[in-house]
């Protein structure tokens, strides 16, 4: 199995885009950790998500991979 984490940074390596996949990182973190019962201490840096911040971090993250855009 391999894990997001491991995806997003290969992704990182490969386009550059630090600040894009650590923001997406983030919520991937606070997604994690509110799924399960919230029995750890949250690491994400984040207090709260809205929907519209989730969703603009996701479409920052698809606008900065190489060649991902929408199909024509």
């Amino acid at each position: 199995m391999i894990r997001l984490s491991t995806v997003l940074d290969v992704w990182k390596n490969v386009c550059g885009k630090k600040k894009v996949i650590g923001a997406f990182k983030q919520l991937v973190m606070f997604r994690h950790w509110l799924a399960h019962g919230r029995y750890w201490v949250q690491k994400s840096g984040l207090q709260d998500v809205d929907p519209y911040d989730a969703w603009e971090r996701g479409r920052a993250l698809f606008d900065a991979l190489p060649r991902f855009g929408p199909l024509s």
